[in-house]
């Protein structure tokens, strides 16, 4: 009976922590494209800005 339970435990950490790494690898996965959008927004200057918004300066 006990044998029976030890494997019970086990079999339930093994799925605790499969689920564990694929909660980590969502997280990793969604950090990484925040941090990419941040990396590829650009600072748009001034005249660039003028140019969008068909505004032309005088």
């Amino acid at each position: 009976m006990a044998a029976k339970q030890v494997k019970q435990n086990a079999i339930a950490v093994k799925r605790k922590a499969k689920i564990a790494a694929k909660l980590a690898n969502s997280r990793n996965d969604n950090q990484q494209q925040v941090s990419s959008k941040r990396r590829n927004t650009k600072v748009s200057s001034t005249t660039e800005i003028e140019e969008q918004q068909h505004i032309l300066p005088t």
